[in-house]
């Protein structure tokens, strides 16, 4: 296994998707994580929130959202987030959740909602939270999923709804199915809206689950219950919405899936089921919803697909109403640069958090939503540095 995967295997937080780099001595941020709301965490391990919380994604102990970091957690040392759930692994193992626990948690019959992180599993490397599954790697590199499986995205053989495992007195009070082990001798996964994808210590890329748009690349757009093999040589992976990405060991990028708004980045807007080169020299990818990041070798962040809330931080906007583009597409169908010295890239629902070489944090894209005009309100079309180093995260800028 070489340097970089062992870097990306610890460190990497997905869809959020979070991807990163190595840091500096002085960063003030190790790694962050992005779905409606934002997860930084400290070189020192603690773990802040800010943003969006209406379902106690925050773990702050209320459903208040707030534009201020605040520490709910010390010990960490990886984090993870998707639109209305988190997840942190602290140096021991242990796996903690907090936010919307429905599709989130492998334990059935509980409140849907957790405010404050709580424990719930041990012995754990790595963690993706999808649309409405989560995948974990345990310490002897077992893959381990659990959560809706609609779509196969599990990954066992089966399609089984989570309800039909819960009584009929709970039904659409907690929607988890339990963990279960899904393929031994693995060192990277990805969970997406609802598919999955996953390396193994030999370099082969496995996917499964929903294959609508040809997410998983295996040429077709059936769906899959149980684990194909795509491709081999791969270092890296990051499965957005609806999208995939996979970093070769000779650096070049491929993507494939969903191109409606140019996620794919090869100048045009039509799908593809089979996983195509659009780069080279990246050494870190990241999949959002709808569009995507590489951070290449010279440390350069590249952005393109679909920039509804500036979310791409290229300096234009794509304001989308409920059914239509209500203002000038300025979607990109090709990489555009976008800022120099970047470490880790995280692609939230609407805005986009990346870290550079000191430490410090860049956000972009929407902060609240506008539900009278029908439209996100963008924050700043451009990278704004919310926090500094050094100085760590009490440098926070308002």
């Amino acid at each position: 296994m070489n340097k970089i995967t062992v870097i990306l295997m610890i460190a990497l937080c997905v869809l959020s998707v979070s991807a990163c780099a190595p840091q500096t001595e002085k960063a003030a941020a190790e790694s962050v994580a992005a779905g409606s709301n934002s997860v930084i965490l400290g070189t020192d391990g603690s773990v802040w929130t800010f943003g969006s919380n209406n379902n106690g994604q925050l773990g702050d102990g209320t459903t208040t959202s707030r534009n201020q970091p605040e520490k709910i957690m010390d010990g960490a040392k990886a984090v993870a987030a998707n639109v209305d759930y988190c997840y942190a692994i602290k140096a021991d193992g242990g796996l903690w959740q907090w936010g919307w626990a429905a599709y989130a948690m492998p334990d059935n019959f509980r409140d849907p909602v957790r405010l404050k992180p709580e424990k719930i599993m041990d012995d754990v490397l790595y963690v993706s939270a999808g649309g409405s599954h989560s995948l974990a790697i345990k310490t002897d590199n077992s893959l381990w999923a659990w959560g809706d499986n609609h779509y196969g995205q599990i990954g066992d053989g089966t399609r089984i709804d989570p309800d039909a495992l819960i009584p009929k007195n709970m039904q659409g009070r907690i929607q988890s199915s339990p963990p279960v082990k899904i393929m031994e001798n693995v060192i990277l996964a990805s969970a997406g809206r609802f598919h999955s994808l996953a390396v193994k210590e030999d370099g082969s890329l496995w996917a499964w689950g929903d294959n609508f748009d040809g997410q998983l690349g295996d040429g077709t757009t059936m769906d899959k219950s149980a684990p194909v093999r795509i491709m081999d040589g791969v270092v890296f992976i990051a499965a957005g919405t609806d999208h995939s990405m996979a970093i070769k060991k000779d650096g070049s990028l491929w993507v494939w899936g969903a191109n409606h708004y140019g996620a794919l980045g090869d100048g045009t807007a039509t799908d593809s089921c089979a996983p195509m080169k659009v780069m080279d020299g990246v050494v870190v990818a990241g999949a959002g919803n709808g569009n995507s990041f590489a951070i290449r070798s010279d440390g350069s962040l590249w952005a393109w697909g679909c920039n509804q809330s500036g979310k791409l931080g290229d300096g234009t906007i794509t304001i989308i109403g409920v059914y239509e583009v209500i203002a000038e597409d300025n979607d990109k169908h090709s990489p555009v640069r976008i800022m120099d010295d970047v470490t880790c890239i995280a692609a939230g629902e609407s805005h986009t958090l990346a870290i550079t070489n000191d430490g410090s944090v860049w956000a972009w894209g929407c902060y609240e939503d506008s539900a009278d005009a029908g439209v996100n309100e963008p924050a700043s079309v451009t990278p704004v540095r919310i926090i500094d180093s050094p100085g760590g995260l009490s440098g926070y800028y308002q």
